[in-house]
């Protein structure tokens, strides 16, 4: 089960979430392993705060060690929940979109951290989607019955 939904790859095992990017030819690149291992080297010991500003001033590999930073705190978030008519990974799919936000939408100067914005950001992505997904107009989505099974 690979699919793409805004940029973020779900991957089936969910041992990596792949981050892509689609170059001006249309192709998609994920990011390799030895890459993420430079960058966590890289970036290491530097303050959230600084690298989302660093981010905004046009570095973008900041965002690809933000996002492999946090990822296990997605994961911990989407594990607490359920979505009916899903699966776990839909959940940690959306907490990554949620996470994204955070960095896109962070301000330095509300005087919060990054994490703490980051986790509040992450729950309320997944409790929209487990919250869209219990709509009434979802509802013969998600009670179906498969025909090619009987």
């Amino acid at each position: 089960m690979q699919r793409l939904l805004r940029g973020i790859f779900a991957a089936e095992n969910y041992s990596t979430i792949l981050l892509c990017y689609k170059k001006p030819s249309g192709r998609m690149i994920e990011i390799s392993e030895k890459r993420r291992v430079k960058l966590m080297k890289q970036y290491d010991g530097i303050k959230d705060e600084e690298l989302i500003s660093r981010f905004k001033n046009g570095e973008s590999e900041i965002l690809d060690y933000l996002m492999e930073k946090y990822k296990n705190m997605v994961r911990k978030k989407a594990r607490t929940m359920f979505l009916i008519g899903g699966e776990n990974d839909d959940l940690i799919q959306e907490g990554m979109i949620g996470l994204f936000k955070a960095v896109r939408d962070y301000q330095p100067d509300r005087d919060a951290a990054f994490q703490t914005f980051a986790s509040i950001c992450v729950d309320r992505q997944i409790y929209n989607a487990i919250q869209s997904s219990n709509r009434q107009k979802h509802q013969p989505l998600n009670s179906y019955i498969s025909l090619s099974e009987q």
